[in-house]
């Protein structure tokens, strides 16, 4: 990772989406989702294993941080 502008607490990592990090023929029992208003990022991340019923439970909040990330609530859950 690397710093951000020098400051000691932010820090740029790279990313990677989760379908393809555990490949076509994982399953995921649960995930549990809590990334303070990223969770529409993080489960456009989980599309492929959602399509395929390899993701049966997902938790998540959806009604904190949403709009810093420029999405609505009604949004993120239409699109579920």
């Amino acid at each position: 990772f690397t710093r951000v502008n020098d400051d000691p607490d932010a820090a740029t990592v790279p990313a990677v989406r989760l379908d393809r990090a555990l490949g076509t023929q994982a399953r995921v029992d649960l995930a549990k989702i809590d990334v303070e208003g990223a969770e529409g990022r993080v489960l456009r991340g989980l599309t492929d294993l959602m399509e395929r019923g390899a993701l049966p439970l997902i938790a998540f909040e959806c009604f904190g941080h949403l709009r810093a990330f420029g999405e609505e609530p009604a949004d993120l859950l239409n699109w579920l």
